[in-house]
């Protein structure tokens, strides 16, 4: 698999891990005890660097970019996969764990409070840290399963997607 392959699948596995992530931040927020159910970090990031660089949005465009920001930092971190992982076809689950791990510690202990956007996961409540880390446990898995498969696909003689096949398609005229 060339370097490109492997940045452009490690980012469309990102966008593939934010949906199941976001599903459940969404779902877990909501059992939250009340007092940690403020806006969770995409919308705190995107409202802390919104309101930085003074540029007021309507509510409506805030969550839109919100989403985008969430999205493109999913595939940015994806993108970066094979930096850690270079064999992703092998034990793609605990990779995918570690990192999951990595990337939110990557985030939350280092460059979101070293920046000054958010303060460090030691000093958010441990609901919400946990949250956050089981969340992006499930963003590495789909990740990691995700860059598998299409690695694992794309050495078969007859991949089903992006591996080469001697058998012509049976719709082809």
């Amino acid at each position: 698999m060339t370097f490109f392959s492997r940045i452009l699948f490690g980012a469309i596995g990102g966008l593939v891990g934010t949906g199941p992530m976001t599903i459940a931040m969404v779902k877990l927020h909501r059992m939250l005890p009340r007092q940690d159910q403020y806006p969770l970090p995409p919308k705190e990031i995107t409202a802390r660097l919104l309101d930085e660089a003074k540029m007021p949005l309507r509510e409506e465009n805030e969550t839109q970019l919100t989403m985008l920001n969430h999205f493109a930092y999913g595939a940015g971190a994806g993108a970066c996969y094979f930096l850690a992982c270079p064999k992703p076809e092998n034990r793609p689950i605990a990779k995918g764990v570690f990192y999951g791990l990595l990337i939110w510690a990557a985030s939350y202990l280092g460059l979101l409070p070293g920046f000054g956007i958010l303060k460090s996961a030691t000093r958010q409540s441990p609901n919400r840290s946990l949250l956050m880390i089981a969340v992006h446990l499930i963003y590495g898995i789909f990740l990691a399963s995700f860059v598998e498969a299409i690695a694992q696909d794309g050495r078969r003689t007859q991949g089903a997607l992006v591996g080469k096949s001697p058998i012509p398609h049976k719709d082809a005229k």
